[in-house]
This record gives structure tokens, C-alpha cells and sequence, in this order.
């Protein structure tokens, strides 16, 4: 039902004129209900169909947030963002919100080295360890990266 939902929106939004359909908004409220109902591979699907539409560089903060819905108790699912914030990384490397998520996933799974998150990341933004926490997720990213550069002393 997802995937043929899917199609149908595809088909819908490429003969609709209505510009409120088109907006931001509405794609990402698609995309989270996507994220949470679907399996990552339809996600990621959808991901690449409104790439292909428009840049999500300006939504990339607010897919972070997305993704990070995966790291609630009772939602627990690393596996699922991991590959969710790869996909944000292999399209926008120059974006911190990728390699965020990936610090998360790394330092509560140990699957992966969370090192050449924080060391990508660093780059991007050398102070990252210094920045005021804006969100409880950003805030364990900082901690996170703070624990990383004292562990690596």
C-alpha cells in the first residue's frame, strides 16, 4: 500500500498546479509519516524522488530531527537511522546533520567507530564541541564529541 501510495503521490504532484502542495511542508510531512510507517528502503525512496524536485539542503536540520525520533526508548531503532543519516551524508557531505546523526547511532551502538563522525564533523565546524545546545539531540551530539576529543587525549 505504501509503495503503490508512493507511485500515485509521484504521479499526482508531477500533473498537480496547486503550488500548496508543492511546498516544503507538505513534503515533509510525507517524509516523517514515510519514516515512521514505512520501511527505510520507501524512505529513502521518497528521499531521492524529492531530491530529484528540489535541493532538501535548507530541510536537512528538520530530517535530523526526523531520524532522531529513532533514538526514543520504545522507538529504538539505530539500525534504521543509521541508514537514514547515511543517505543524508552520501548526498549533502558538506552538512553536519548526517554526521550528527551518525555520532548518535555510533556512540549507542557501538556497530561503528563514531571517530570519523566527530572528526568529519570537526571539520565542518571546528568549535562544534563549544556550541550552545539547541535541542536535547544537538546537546548529546556536543557531549558526545566532547567525550570523543577527551578519550582520544
Amino acid at each position: 500500500i505504501l509503495q503503490k501510495g508512493l507511485e500515485e503521490g509521484q504521479k499526482t504532484y508531477s500533473q498537480c498546479p496547486d503550488s500548496s502542495l508543492k511546498r516544503g511542508k507538505t513534503l515533509f510531512d510525507v517524509t516523517e509519516a514515510l519514516y515512521f510507517d514505512a520501511n527505510i528502503e520507501l524512505t529513502i525512496q521518497y528521499l531521492e524522488w524529492i531530491n530529484n524536485i528540489t535541493s532538501l539542503e535548507k530541510h536537512l536540520r528538520d530530517l535530523f530531527f526526523i531520524g532522531s525520533e529513532s533514538f526514543w526508548v520504545g522507538r529504538e531503532d539505530f539500525q534504521k537511522a543509521g541508514q537514514f543519516y547515511k543517505w543524508i551524508i552520501e548526498k549533502y557531505p558538506d552538512s553536519e546533520y548526517g554526521y550528527m546523526g551518525m555520532i548518535v547511532v555510533s556512540f549507542h551502538t557501538n556497530l561503528e567507530s563514531p571517530g570519523p563522525y566527530c572528526e568529519h564533523l570537526l571539520k565542518i565546524d571546528p568549535n562544534f564541541e563549544s556550541r550552545k545546545e539547541k535541542s536535547f539531540w544537538e546537546g548529546q551530539v556536543v557531549r558526545f564529541i566532547n567525550a570523543y576529543l577527551e578519550h582520544k587525549k
